[in-house]
């Protein structure tokens, strides 16, 4: 194909806009920015769920690396009337019921008198498992996008085409993945997907697992919770979006060649243009500054029939330009197009 071609990728050459220090100091922040909540899942793992027929509530001793249920007693545990039944030690000198008024005085850990097994907490030494559990999903969506963009920082520094534009998206995205991750837990918890509501239900390994997928892959979780959204209020995929200049996110609009390399004057020629997402948006296409109508536009095609009669009084060209742009002007592709008669014996 002998075509003269001009594409939006072949008018500079790609280079980084970010310094080898530069590049140090945003590897160290992606290291430190994962670290963060994986440490927070960690710290804040608690030990197990409460079981249905315990008959506890479910609140958990506010202790890093060691968050457990505060109404199970055990060796540093709480032991309460209110969590934990009965007092076990009636003949002691220091009853369940007056440790309970020494506690509610002094919010610092306090032992029974006899045994010395048995702390306990002020309220604010407490975390119920539903603030537990939105932590966790919040840490573990902004891990699950911490995990992705560090992959795409890394490839576009190895590519030699890191933008500093995309700067903010590098800092706003993992915020925007925990508040979704945050946002597909409710969904879960509001019983859309057909999860209970009793926390003593749910699979935490599952739930964090989830959240970790929903931070890994946010346009989808988002285009999923646009289905829920539709599906409850019935409406139709982007009915009231009218916005002329809507970002097609992961859609890079390219051509990359035509077919044929001539035009048959007198005849009707087919076109025939190739490329990828080439329906991401409108395009014009001219021939010699005349508007091509009705084109068959695909992903990957963009096929049209095409008359050309030169004037009668004019010696028929040689070539004819093909030009390719959006509504805003700018060009993915201008190339030229050979002209042939089909009479040799006419002029």
């Amino acid at each position: 194909m002998n075509d003269t071609l001009t594409t939006q990728d072949s008018t500079a050459t790609p280079a980084n806009e970010i310094t080898p220090l530069g590049q140090i100091i945003a590897g160290t922040m992606l290291i430190l920015f994962i670290l963060i909540p994986g440490y927070i899942l960690i710290a804040w793992w608690p030990d197990r769920l409460p079981g249905a027929k315990e008959g506890i509530r479910p609140l958990y001793i506010n202790e890093r690396f060691h968050v457990r249920l505060a109404g199970i007693p055990d060796s540093s545990g709480m032991d309460t009337a209110s969590l934990a039944g009965p007092a076990r030690d009636r003949d002691s000198a220091t009853t369940v019921q007056d440790t309970q008024k020494v506690a509610a005085k002094d919010s610092t850990p306090t032992h029974h008198a006899r045994t010395g097994q048995h702390r306990h907490y002020a309220i604010k030494g407490l975390i119920h498992i539903n603030t537990l559990l939105l932590i966790l999903v919040a840490a573990a969506g902004f891990l699950g996008n911490m995990i992705y963009i560090t992959s795409s920082f890394s490839t576009f520094v190895g590519a030699v085409k890191f933008k500093r534009s995309w700067l903010l998206w590098y800092f706003v995205k993992p915020f925007t993945a925990a508040g979704l991750a945050l946002g597909v837990y409710f969904v879960f918890r509001g019983g859309f997907l057909n999860m209970s509501d009793d926390s003593t239900s749910i699979n935490i390994y599952g739930l964090v697992t989830i959240s970790i997928l929903t931070g890994l892959y946010t346009d989808r979780a988002t285009l999923k919770l646009g289905e829920v959204v539709n599906t409850i209020f019935g409406f139709r995929p982007d009915e009231n979006d009218h916005r002329p200049d809507k970002l097609h996110q992961g859609q890079s609009l390219k051509v990359t060649g035509f077919s044929p390399s001539a035009l048959v004057l007198g005849q009707v020629n087919t076109i025939l243009i190739t490329g990828e997402n080439l329906d991401a948006q409108k395009l014009l296409i001219t021939i010699n500054d005349t508007a091509v109508n009705n084109p068959i536009i695909s992903a990957s095609t963009i096929t049209f029939q095409y008359l050309y009669l030169p004037p009668a009084t004019e010696a028929p060209p040689t070539e004819v330009k093909l030009v390719v742009k959006d509504e805003s002007g700018k060009e993915y592709l201008s190339g030229t197009l050979k002209t042939t008669n089909p009479d040799p014996s006419k002029p």
